[in-house]
């Protein structure tokens, strides 16, 4: 009888370790400022292409403080690109965007626009500015 004791009290002490402690009428809300605090992008859950990227980088900013809203999209991070709203592979809040299919030719025609852009930056455009994440 003791045996069977034991065995169903170390029973129920062992799923008590998959619960969570009790808060004991303290609630925190740090989580839910910091996801209400964030702004997703223009093109959050839409269509992430050439197209989209060049409306975003026409309104980015860069002497304005980073944003959902204000990234520019073609600065790198450990050889990531942001997302449609700004965040990189790995951080908080980062969602795979939705891509279309692409071919040769494409990318060609991107690359050259790549270049352009990169002869000719923004103003204000430089490593370490308010709208850079570097």
């Amino acid at each position: 009888m003791f045996a069977k004791v034991i065995a169903f009290t170390a029973l129920f002490a062992g799923a008590s370790a998959f619960t969570t402690a009790p808060t004991f009428g303290v609630v925190s809300r740090s989580a839910t400022a910091v996801a209400a605090s964030f702004e997703y992008g223009e093109y959050d859950n839409k269509l992430w292409d050439n197209e989209a990227k060049k409306v975003i980088y026409g309104k980015w900013d860069p002497a304005s403080p980073r944003s959902g809203n204000n990234f520019n999209l073609f600065e790198t991070f450990d050889g990531n690109s942001p997302y449609a709203s700004g965040k990189f592979t790995g951080e908080s809040f980062y969602k795979e965007p939705t891509r279309r299919n692409i071919n040769f030719a494409q990318m060609m025609e991107e690359r050259k626009e790549a270049e352009a852009r990169e002869a000719s930056p923004k103003p204000g455009d430089a490593p370490g500015c308010a709208g850079c994440r570097n």
